[in-house]
This record gives structure tokens, C-alpha cells and sequence, in this order.
């Protein structure tokens, strides 16, 4: 939202179905932490807590969930002041955020400086940004959205309503390789497969995902991937998956539908992982999760199981000089 446009509260209770309190003529042209805010900013209260901060707040204006606003009780909006109460604070910021979001990076029909193979094939209203590269029968979705940068390698295909972040890399060569035997040096293996997406994926900035040696390396409908993510040839993304940034998926890795990956998690090749499964962040998993379980740690292992072994070696220091007495006094009888 930091842009010379003025939203009065009046308009932003309209555009969020909200109900306003205080002065609807108060104007806001940027949105920042509700800490961090001063005149002429918009914020956004989810919970009781930030709503305390309300009166020592430089914003101008607040969206406020309904439920901090009810269990907190009166609060003095202040002149020329507003909070835009909402039932669902995250969802309206959401909106409002797509109501109003400016053009600039969004690439608009197909930049003069794109590399497009002649031989790929482009849905309707498809945007490639600056220096962005499409290769031989690549297959792109109508309502695609491919940013500045971003590389789609031969023989890919992808759904409907796409979007590839900047410098992003769809179908490089996996990393596969073999022993030479005359050498002993490694050999790569040729990977002649290729990658599918599903509609209304979105993959971040620098995120790359590998072809698969044959067949497909593929990603469901409706997954959004985070910047930095490392998907390895062959692997299996499933529906509805949220993937956070820096996680790396190894060769032939399965998720299920639904699951969620918190940052840096890492997975080993070929362990499948079940449908709605959740894995902590900077977790390394190496073994099968079954469906609709939490895991975490390193390695990683179910989240009651892990939050017991934690609390275990935790207690160690305590325990350890009588476990040492123990010792000195079963050694000493048994020289006796």
C-alpha cells in the first residue's frame, strides 16, 4: 500500500466489510506495524494483545479483528482516528491487500526482452516478464504469470493461472550421477523427463524445480511454493500443499495433499509423506510420516515423542550427579 493514494476509513470499511469507529474522513497512504506506524498509516490488529498498543500508535488507522475488540472493552479511538472493526482481521487485510496492490514487477503480456521458443504453446492473457526464458514445447496455462528472470526448460507444462517467481528455474537437470568405473569419477545421468504443475500454483523467487530422469517431477493444483526451495527430480508435490522457504526435497520425495512445510526443512529421497501432515521448521526428516501427523526435530520424529526426548535430555544435567553417585557407590561395593 505505499503509495501517493489516500484511503479514507469510510472507503477501507467498504472494501473490507467492516464497521467504523471514529472519524471515517481520516486518511491513510501507507500500512506498517502497528509499533512502527505513524501519521497516515494503516494497520492491522488480530488479537488483544497489539490492540493495547492502539493508544501509544502513531496510525492513523486500524483494522481490528472483532473478537480483540469485544473481549478488550472500550478503547478511545483518539481525533481523527479510526479502527475499521472486522470479524476476520487477516482475511480483510488479504483483501484489502488485492484490492489495492499496485502494477509495478507484474509483468503484462510478453516483454520484448523474453526468450520464447517458437515452438511452445501460450494460453491467453499469459505474462512473461524481462529476460525470462521459455523453452522448446514448453506447455503454459492460460492466466499464467511468468516474472522477470525466471527460466522454463523444454518439454515443462504448466496448469492454468501459474505464477513463477523472478529467477526461478522450472525443468533444470537433476542432480543424478554414477560412479564412472573406469575412473571412478562421477557421471551424470541423463534426466529426459520433464515437470507438470497444476492450475493455480505459485512458486517464489529462486526456487528451482528439477525434471525427472523419466516421467514427471509434478506439483497439484492449488500448492504454493516460497522463495529458495529446492523440489529434486522425480518428486511428487500433492493439492493444497504450503512448502515455506529454503526447504529441499531430494529425489523421488512424495507429499500428500495438504502438507505444510515450516522453513528449512529438509527430506531425504524417497520417504513419503502422507496427506495433511505438518513438519516443523529446520526439521530433517529421513523416515515415512503417515497422514495427518506433526513432526519435528533432527532428526525428525513425532512432535509428542520429540517434545519428550527434548524434555529428557533437558532434565540430564540435573540428573547426572546422582546417576555419577550412583556409579561410585555400585563400583565401590563392588570392590568390597
Amino acid at each position: 500500500m505505499q503509495s501517493a493514494r489516500r484511503y479514507a476509513a469510510g472507503k477501507l470499511a467498504t472494501l473490507v466489510g467492516g464497521e467504523v469507529i471514529g472519524d471515517a474522513t481520516a486518511e491513510v497512504t501507507t500500512l506498517e506495524a502497528i509499533d512502527r506506524a505513524g501519521p497516515g498509516a494503516l494497520t492491522y490488529v488480530r488479537d488483544e494483545k497489539y490492540l493495547a498498543m492502539w493508544p501509544a500508535s502513531g496510525a492513523t488507522v486500524a483494522i481490528v479483528a472483532r473478537s480483540a475488540w469485544d473481549r478488550r472493552g472500550a478503547i478511545e479511538v483518539g481525533a481523527g482516528r479510526a479502527v475499521v472493526v472486522v470479524e476476520d482481521a487477516d482475511r480483510a487485510l488479504a483483501g484489502l491487500l488485492e484490492s489495492i496492490k499496485g502494477t509495478a514487477g507484474t509483468p503484462v503480456g510478453r516483454h520484448p526482452s523474453a526468450v520464447i521458443d517458437p515452438s511452445a504453446v501460450l494460453g491467453e492473457d499469459v505474462a512473461i516478464g524481462a529476460g525470462a526464458v521459455i523453452g522448446a514445447g514448453v506447455v503454459i496455462g492460460a492466466g499464467s504469470m511468468i516474472h522477470e528472470r525466471a527460466v522454463v526448460r523444454q518439454g515443462c507444462v504448466l496448469g492454468e493461472r501459474v505464477v513463477i517467481g523472478a529467477g526461478a528455474v522450472i525443468g533444470s537437470e537433476g542432480f543424478g550421477l554414477m560412479a564412472d568405473p573406469k575412473t571412478g569419477m562421477p557421471t551424470r545421468i541423463p534426466h529426459a523427463g520433464n515437470v507438470v504443475i497444476g492450475d493455480d500454483v505459485e512458486i517464489g523467487a529462486n526456487t528451482t524445480v528439477d525434471r525427472a530422469k523419466f516421467g514427471s517431477t509434478t506439483i497439484g493444483a492449488g500448492t504454493k511454493i516460497d522463495n529458495l526451495v529446492q523440489i529434486a527430480h522425480g518428486c511428487r508435490i500433492g493439492r493444497g500443499c504450503i512448502i515455506c522457504g529454503c526447504c529441499a526435497l531430494s529425489g523421488s520425495v512424495e507429499l500428500g495433499d495438504g502438507v505444510m512445510l515450516a522453513g528449512s526443512v529438509g527430506i531425504a529421497d524417497n520417504v513419503r509423506v502422507g496427506d495433511r501432515v505438518t513438519i516443523g521448521a529446520r526439521s530433517g526428516v529421513k523416515d515415512d510420516i503417515p497422514a495427518g501427523e506433526v513432526w519435528v526435530g533432527y532428526p525428525a520424529e513425532e512432535a509428542r515423542r520429540q517434545l519428550r526426548t527434548v524434555a529428557a535430555i533437558r532434565s540430564l544435567a540435573d540428573v547426572m550427579p546422582k546417576i555419577k553417585k550412583l556409579i561410585k557407590r555400585f563400583e565401590g561395593e563392588g570392590q568390597g
